[in-house]
């Protein structure tokens, strides 16, 4: 018999494993953009680290519950929506014992929150800035991602995180932030125009040369409408118009003087605005797929690279992680030279990764494309040909 200050003790006939819950929550506001809440946890395991609001299920809850529970005990945050993401239960996912969690992801109106509970605080963060996460959210980051981009597409956003009374450019910078694309500005106003679920707010300027936008606020019959229907909604995404290429004077003195003629010159050029059909532009990354600058987010913006994918082929793009010192950065060329020789229809230019964020030189890093340089399909920067090109003389 149980007495009433004793601690309730379970005996089942199989052993049965832990679960938690974990929160993806993500933050808008027009100032910012689009944000992740995350929170420094107090105690071990991961001390110190920061990961996503959740902990053990109570034995009288469902999952939902014990979600909105710990968010809001973690980060005094409520969230009207959450939906659920996935199940992840890798046997070793986490340190203490054998634990299944159930994510959850939403979008919300940015507010202030307060770490509490088991959390030593609580911060928004830029999607840019986000640091190494603990146990497995780092995987779970990059599905709730993806998920989320996924679901822009089906499901009309914005009425809970737009002001009231908003214009098509605030509108845009939201679906570009979710999705971290630049659209045609007169294709994303004609789509969005014709679902019927904006309302033009207040009198039109009467002067029709006048840069004052119009105002909108949305019609909220029509907005649960769509949401609730099945539709596919498809932008026109922004490209650069002006030359797709351009060679800086020293590249095109180099193949002007046929000095890699051998090699059939190909040479990455220094300016790339876009890429051609079966062209491959290929950037260094980090192994967590965080493309926050330099060529990595030019190749998210532009060629399809995808948040939180930190290697391999990504729309019209090849992501080589370039973060985890020399000899990781080795076997991952290693196995873009097998993908490049295996995949003769694409040509691949390669930007000189590394040595930009990475901070190596090129003399550290071409060396590394020694075999690459053979394969008729890859274009190298003029930086590692300098490099190469030295290298062979000398066998």
């Amino acid at each position: 018999m149980v007495k009433m200050n004793e601690e309730k003790q379970y005996c089942y006939k199989y052993p049965h494993p832990s679960i938690t819950t974990d929160c993806v929550i993500f933050g808008y506001d027009v100032k910012d953009g689009l944000s992740l809440l995350l929170i420094e946890r107090k105690a071990e395991p991961f001390k110190g680290r920061w990961a996503f609001p959740g902990g053990f299920m109570h034995i009288d809850e469902d999952t939902e519950t014990c979600a909105r529970r710990e968010l809001q005990e973690e980060t005094a945050l409520t969230a009207a929506v959450l939906e659920q993401l996935g199940c992840y239960s890798d046997v070793n996912r986490d340190p203490r014992e054998r634990v299944v969690t159930i994510a959850y992801y939403g979008i919300i109106k940015k507010s202030n929150v307060v770490g509490g509970d088991d959390a030593k605080d609580a911060r928004w963060f830029a999607l840019n800035e986000i640091p190494t996460l603990a146990f497995d959210h780092d995987r779970i980051l990059r599905d709730a991602v993806h998920k989320l981009k996924e679901k822009i597409h089906f499901e009309p956003i914005g009425f809970e995180l737009l002001p009231d009374v908003f214009t098509m450019p605030q509108l845009q910078e939201l679906y570009e932030s979710i999705l971290n694309v630049k659209f045609d500005r007169r294709n994303f106003a004609n789509k969005i125009l014709k679902l019927g679920l904006l309302e033009e707010y207040g009198e039109r300027p009467k002067n029709k040369g006048s840069r004052i936008p119009i105002k909108y606020t949305f019609n909220k019959e029509n907005y649960a409408k769509l949401k609730s229907s099945a539709f596919r909604l498809e932008f026109l995404y922004y490209h650069n118009m002006e030359k797709a290429k351009e060679y800086t004077s020293e590249e095109q003195q180099w193949l002007t003087e046929n000095r890699l003629s051998r090699f059939q010159n190909r040479i990455t050029p220094s300016w790339i605005r876009d890429m051609g059909e079966n062209e491959i532009f290929v950037f260094g990354s980090n192994v967590n797929g965080y493309h926050g600058g330099g060529a990595a987010r030019f190749a998210m913006n532009n060629f399809g690279a995808v948040w939180g994918n930190g290697e391999g082929l990504q729309g019209s793009s090849y992501a080589i992680p370039t973060m985890e010192g020399l000899d990781n950065m080795q076997d991952a060329v290693k196995r873009f030279y097998l993908f490049a020789r295996a995949h003769v229809i694409y040509k691949f230019y390669v930007t000189p990764i590394a040595c930009g964020i990475a901070g190596y030189k090129p003399e550290e890093i071409a060396p590394m494309f020694f075999e690459i340089a053979h394969l008729e399909n890859v274009f190298l920067p003029l930086s590692f040909w300098k490099v190469l090109t030295n290298k062979m003389l000398q066998l």
